[in-house]
């Protein structure tokens, strides 16, 4: 788990002459699963290609298992590293088989002819990612969702240490994005493959990943243990946002309440019951206050997140006449 499959030593990199990043120190353990946050437009999409090998670094050395990632050779790398990209630059009138087997070019001969053994992995391959029954249809007629299956399923069947992929769950519905992050933290967890990924979905990232990179306008990049949990500034300064609230024990942004100092509506609940009318106000910009609550409740952290007016004790403790009045 602690062995370093990939690492990068002050590393800065971007465009003719502008520095997008610099000096960053990164390492990926076999087995670890890595989430890059930031808005749009601060470079997440130029650090992983950094890491790949798409765009050679202005300074500092990408490693992959010991060695100089820039020093070695295309097939080298290939049988190293696998690049998932936003732009999926494929022939869609090939079949599911024959684009997954497209990842076992680094092993063929020069002609490309498949042996026995590759053709086995291509199959194993379709099957980790829960897509053998797609194997005989056309690329263009498949889904994003399945489209981005075989696509994994292309990048293992390289037999990779490290994958790297730009925005996998970009254009997937909620049921895709999930399936296709749990395949990623499946590969992780039974084969020790390192994954590094960037996404928007920060909520799905703090919940699977083990480290998280934050990327800030400016060039700041942070680090941080998915158990330490991104506070609620961290979330809300990164990303700009102010019309909503954010919990990091429930892990949710939610439209905040517009409040007054005379709410219309006093809601009294507790374990949840109060959130599916929290919501219900807020979607109808109805202000109210809620209480008593012990400050361990769901509906505390849940109100609390969203600006309510919140009546509260602290926990395992009467409720006091003076709170209920």
């Amino acid at each position: 788990m602690y062995e370093p499959s990939l690492y990068a030593i002050n590393l800065s990199c971007g465009y003719g002459s502008k520095k997008v990043f610099e000096k960053i120190s990164i390492q990926c353990c076999s087995g670890q699963m890595i989430a890059v946050l930031g808005p749009n437009g601060v470079g997440k999409s130029t650090l992983l290609r950094c890491l790949a090998g798409l765009l050679a670094p202005m300074d500092g050395v990408v490693y992959i298992d010991g060695r100089e990632l820039h020093k070695m050779r295309s097939l080298e790398i290939a049988r190293k590293l696998s690049v998932v990209l936003t732009d999926r630059k494929v022939d869609e009138l090939l079949t599911v088989f024959e684009i997954v087997a497209m990842g076992r070019y680094p092993y063929t001969d020069a002609l490309g002819n498949l042996r026995d053994e590759d053709i086995k992995v291509v199959w194993e391959s379709l099957r980790l990612v829960g897509a053998s029954d797609l194997a005989h249809r056309y690329f263009n007629e498949l889904s994003d969702g399945e489209k981005q299956k075989v696509m994994l399923a292309r990048a293992l069947a390289q037999n990779p240490r490290v994958i790297i992929l730009d925005e996998p769950t970009s254009f997937l519905d909620i049921r895709n994005k999930v399936e296709v992050l749990h395949i990623l933290r499946r590969l992780t967890r039974k084969m020790g493959i390192s994954v590094i990924f960037s996404t928007h979905d920060a909520d799905m990232a703090l919940k699977l990943c083990d480290l998280i990179v934050v990327m800030e306008r400016g060039g700041n990049i942070k680090f941080y243990r998915s158990e330490e949990v991104l506070g609620q500034n961290i979330l809300k300064e990164l990303y700009g946002i102010r019309e909503c609230g954010y919990n990091d024990k429930l892990m949710i942004f939610e439209p905040m309440v517009i409040n007054s100092d005379k709410p219309l509506i006093h809601i009294v609940s507790g374990s949840t019951t109060g959130v599916p009318l929290f919501r219900l106000f807020v979607k109808n910009d109805i202000p109210f206050s809620v209480g008593v609550l012990h400050e361990n409740d769901v509906d505390y952290y849940f109100a609390t997140a969203i600006g309510a007016i919140v009546i509260s004790e602290k926990p395992y403790t009467w409720i006091s006449q003076q709170k209920i009045e």
